[in-house]
């Protein structure tokens, strides 16, 4: 069993809903990233849920959703225009991707930061 992501407003503890396929999909989300010119996926991740529990640095990364908005957007946009041979065609990462933007746009409407929380 692999690791996901869950989209977290500030306070709140879980998602409904599995972002595995995107983190399954990391290097290449980072690598359209940089061709397209926004920041790359995996500055958006907070790994202080893992990081407990090792006994490692728990800060979390709050972020502003704009951020992940108007990254998340752009690589929706790159993949639908084909500009990722590995990832076109992927029906159930673009779904993913829309869910993280419908969430932090949620947050932005209430004024809370986010984290792309990676959980075991």
């Amino acid at each position: 069993m692999g690791n996901t992501v869950w989209v977290l407003q500030e306070g709140q503890e879980d998602d409904d809903w599995d972002h595995s396929i995107v983190l399954m999909h990391e290097k290449q989300l980072n690598k359209l990233a940089k061709e397209i010119g926004v920041k790359e996926f995996s500055e958006f991740l907070d790994y202080s849920v893992i990081a407990a529990e090792f006994g490692g640095d728990t800060e979390v990364n709050y972020i502003e959703p704009a951020e992940v908005k108007d990254t998340f957007s752009q690589l929706i946009i790159a993949i639908v225009g084909g500009k990722s041979k590995k990832l076109s065609n992927n029906n159930d990462l673009l779904e993913e991707l829309e869910d993280c933007i419908n969430k932090v746009e949620l947050a932005q409407q209430v004024g809370k930061k986010v984290r792309l929380s990676v959980i075991p």
